[in-house]
């Protein structure tokens, strides 16, 4: 069984662990019917890049669904709780076709379209606005602006061929800690 453990602010961990035979593992406790396996986090590094899982964007839009706010308060937590840490967001799309984007409009609402901006662009201007977006919100939440910057990617970066089943994830920002 693979086991994985990624928190905003910790590097991912993953644990390989033989269902029948789970004691090998130091701390793993067996009670009750239970297993209960440790995990030991660690906190990110300079050079360390952290995929937000769970940060979803509307379709052709710099702005965040509802969903979003969960992963977006872990990574305000870790900027709050890591006063010296510095971070890029990175941007990614599926593709590198052109089309229309919707940003934030003038009621600065992250996470609805309801008073979007409309305009049009590449997907590497796309991308480069949905990790603005990001660096807007924490902003908004009390971040210095200055411990934050965006690279876009486009779809330079896939994980997938964008025509893969499971493409979507090439849709995704990444944290990179540059200063800590």
């Amino acid at each position: 069984m693979r086991l994985e453990c990624a928190v905003i602010g910790y590097r991912k961990i993953i644990q390989h662990i033989n269902f029948k035979e789970p004691v090998p593992i130091d701390g793993v406790v067996i009670e009750n019917n239970r297993i209960t396996i440790p995990f030991e986090l660690v906190r990110l590094r300079k050079g360390d890049h952290s995929i937000l899982y769970n940060v979803f964007f509307y379709k052709d839009a710099a702005i965040m669904k509802p969903e979003s706010k969960y992963d977006l308060d872990g990574l305000l937590a870790m900027m709050n709780e890591n006063p010296r840490y510095k971070i890029r967001i990175h941007g990614h799309t599926n593709g590198n076709a052109g089309g229309p984007i919707l940003e934030v409009g003038d009621k600065g609402d992250f996470f609805s379209l309801n008073g979007a901006k409309e305009g049009n662009g590449s997907a590497k201007k796309l991308s480069g606005k949905r990790a603005e977006a990001i660096v807007n919100y924490l902003v908004a939440q009390g971040v210095d602006a200055k411990r934050m910057s965006t690279k876009a990617w486009g779809g330079k970066m896939p994980i997938y061929d964008k025509f893969h089943t499971q493409a979507y994830a090439n849709v995704r920002v990444e944290v990179e800690v540059v200063e800590e």
